[in-house]
């Protein structure tokens, strides 16, 4: 979750809304931008590349508030207003952009002090951690704080340590985002079950006006086979410094990783998140990338990077999965035309949890071995008898799934009424 989310539709209320059109156009002006940031790094002194005739029309013709709109959508504020080639090529909406990048920056600031304070509260508590994403994924990339923007906190524990870490930030004023979530927390057999299907609990805390969203991580996302655990990753950690204080995050190759299966798990809805993934591959050696493509989540971000960037694509050093091709890449484009964390219409008859079921498929590192097998097994059991199915709501307690079942029918039942009505 987001420290200050993106609006949910694709409507601002200035007028603006992101188009194809627009979308396409603030892709190319990514692309050429990620190309003067390479070659700035490379020969500080030369010759930047400059826009070409057809972006030069194109964002000539398209309205400027949609195009503004995009750019909020996609999060790129900060990457825009870096750069002061933008407003040669966006005079209209410049004004605008150096309003945006300041409230950004303003946030990120917001967000590195709380990285502070927490990071402070846990080293008191003796709880190994690490920060990632965020103000430490920035200055890794950058070396500024407010390279990314806004966003929430994320921390990352061992998973025996969540309890513990959970009291310390209660203490300091947060609380489960969700209250029915705490069963993640619990010595129960629910909370085990929890903490086995889910891997992050959503903390947040009134501070002013505003509200501080927290992810307490105790894996770094769904996979459990394809992506470190806490220990490997706490052992071999970098540091960044913000102000005087040292902040523990990943090193770069697992910052990498985790930057492609976090932009897989949102369907690649993002391009900030596209940015992170194209400036870390730039800081990794070239056979260290074509390894890592062994992963398949790896292999499908960057075939939507390459389709942004027309960065080249190493050969993987050893076997090469199967590729996803263009209907990743499609399917990459018809969320980034969506709201934030929108997901578009079921308008076949196969329910949605069989839909999510073959996304996992198409994303994860399956195998034959007998933790390539549990893998599955616990994907098949998180969409059939997810923790939500067997927690009451209005108590936290453990309660019977058949409720829950009964929705997914109704729900299931209404879709194909609606499917049969509108074909007719």
């Amino acid at each position: 979750m987001d420290l200050h989310p993106s609006p949910p539709a694709l409507s601002y209320p200035d007028g603006g809304q992101q188009t194809p059109a627009a979308l396409q156009a603030i892709r190319e002006l990514v692309r050429l931008l990620l190309a003067r940031e390479d070659a700035s790094l490379q020969q500080p002194h030369a010759l930047l590349p400059r826009a070409g005739p057809a972006l030069l029309e194109s964002l000539g013709e398209l309205a400027a508030v949609d195009l503004l709109a995009t750019i909020r959508r996609q999060r790129l504020e900060c990457l825009l207003h870096a750069d002061p080639s933008v407003a040669e090529l966006l005079p209209a909406l410049w004004p605008s952009l150096q309003q945006l990048a300041r409230r950004e920056t303003m946030a990120a600031l917001a967000l590195a002090s709380l990285t502070r304070e927490i990071n402070s509260l846990l080293q008191q508590a003796h709880i190994p951690h690490l920060v990632i994403k965020g103000v430490p994924l920035a200055l890794q990339t950058t070396g500024s704080i407010a390279a990314r923007g806004r966003g929430d906190l994320d921390l990352f524990v061992d998973s025996s340590d969540v309890p513990r870490t959970f009291s310390v930030l209660q203490a300091a004023g947060f609380q489960a985002f969700n209250p029915s979530d705490l069963g993640c927390l619990d010595a129960s057999l629910l909370g085990r079950y929890c903490r086995w299907l889910e891997f992050e609990l959503t903390l947040s805390r009134q501070k002013g006006d505003a509200v501080q969203l927290l992810d307490l991580h105790w894996r770094l996302e769904w996979s459990t086979t394809a992506l470190p655990t806490f220990r490997p990753c706490y052992a071999q950690r970098s540091s960044v410094m913000i102000g005087e204080t040292s902040i523990g995050t990943l090193n770069l190759p697992y910052a990498f990783q985790h930057a492609c299966a976090h932009a897989a798990r949102d369907n690649w809805m993002c391009l900030r998140n596209l940015v992170d993934i194209h400036r870390l591959a730039k800081m990794l050696d070239h056979d260290l990338l074509a390894e890592l493509q062994s992963y398949s989540y790896v292999q499908s971000s960057w075939l939507v990077l390459q389709e942004l960037t027309d960065m080249a694509l190493p050969k993987p050093s050893v076997r090469q999965l199967p590729a996803p091709g263009a209907s990743i890449i499609q399917k990459a484009e018809a969320y980034q035309l969506l709201g934030w964390r929108q997901t578009p219409p079921n308008r076949s008859l196969v329910p949605g949890w069989l839909a999510q079921f073959k996304s996992l498929m198409d994303l994860k590192d399956f195998d034959f071995s007998w933790t390539g097998m549990m893998e599955l097994l616990r994907e098949l059991i998180r969409i059939i008898l997810p923790p939500d199915s067997l927690v009451n709501h209005a108590t936290g307690r453990l309660t019977l799934p058949a409720g829950f079942y009964m929705a997914r029918l109704n729900k299931y039942v209404s879709r194909i009424l609606s499917l049969r009505s509108t074909s007719k």
